[in-house]
């Protein structure tokens, strides 16, 4: 989700997606690995989405995620996501989808990103994620019950990344999720790998 972007059309690349579950709680260790090159470069929604997401519970990308083939990125092909210039939110800018998880009690979800070049950071935006229960308070500004949790990695101005989360026992009152400075930022331009481990408590 983007929540600013005043200037100019910036894109966000994704590539070689791997979700899975393990634990007590979980039948079996489940994964999904995406790498996007089972599509020829299209729109990436709708049937495609079904296809590498059996869970795929909803589909918000609006038409702004395509299947791109570069031979520059480490899987051969990525998931552009387009931000328009002038955009504020998920239903302008950006684009989300959710895949239901199985019932586990730790979550492994690794990914590629890559801002293009010259991307304007401006006031920030969020990464994909895990989530539980109810996730309907995740875009902020809404009530929070309590019942669930969300927990992504966000960028903030300069492209520094910080953990974003949503939990149970937060306070009621909160507007948004708690953030904390981890000394990382990307790098506009530059794969990196961002690999997430969730264990519930």
């Amino acid at each position: 989700m983007r929540k600013d972007n005043p200037g100019k059309r910036c894109t966000i690349a994704v590539a070689g997606v791997l979700l899975a579950s393990c634990g007590q709680f979980a039948s079996a260790a489940q994964a999904v690995s995406v790498n996007f090159n089972n599509h020829p470069a299209q729109v990436y929604t709708g049937k495609l989405l079904q296809q590498d997401w059996p869970g795929l519970v909803w589909d918000g990308t609006r038409n702004r995620a395509r299947i791109i083939a570069d031979n520059t990125c480490p899987t051969g092909q990525y998931l552009r996501m387009s931000y328009p210039a002038g955009s504020v939110g998920p239903l302008q800018g950006g684009g989300q989808f959710l895949v239901k998880l199985p019932p586990a009690d730790e979550y492994f979800l690794s990914y590629r990103v890559r801002f293009q070049p010259g991307f304007d950071f401006a006031k920030g935006g969020k990464l994909p994620g895990l989530a539980s229960g109810d996730a309907k308070y995740s875009n902020g500004h809404k009530p929070y019950n309590g019942d669930g949790w969300t927990a992504r990695l966000m960028w903030v101005e300069q492209g520094k990344l910080v953990p974003y989360l949503y939990y149970v026992g937060m306070p009621a009152e909160r507007k948004f999720g708690d953030f904390w400075p981890i000394g990382i930022s990307a790098k506009p331009g530059e794969w990196m790998q961002i690999t997430q481990q969730v264990r519930l408590n």
